[in-house]
């Protein structure tokens, strides 16, 4: 427990910031999911839902292929949402 606290002395404010958007996004999401109950005619999905997973999985594999600075970062690009000149520093 005590490591997960020292994370938050490494990053500055903008990094602070979207690590909370994103714990935020996910609880809202979760809760949506517990919340929500999608009823499927005929047990049928709809095709958006799949192509769209299929790209996520694709970009996800593909990014797997990197080397581990360019993961970092997309990390940090998409995950902390950091502008270029942030990753650059």
């Amino acid at each position: 427990a005590l490591e997960n606290e020292n994370i938050f002395l490494n990053m500055n404010e903008y990094q602070i910031k979207g690590w909370f958007f994103t714990v935020i996004k996910n609880r809202n999401i979760d809760f949506i999911r517990k919340e929500t109950k999608i009823v499927l005619f005929d047990n049928e999905v709809p095709e958006e839902w799949i192509e769209s997973f299929e790209e996520e999985v694709l970009i996800k594999n593909l990014i797997e292929t990197l080397p581990e600075k360019n993961k970092k970062i997309l990390r940090l690009k998409y995950n902390m949402h950091l502008n270029s000149n942030e990753i650059g520093k």
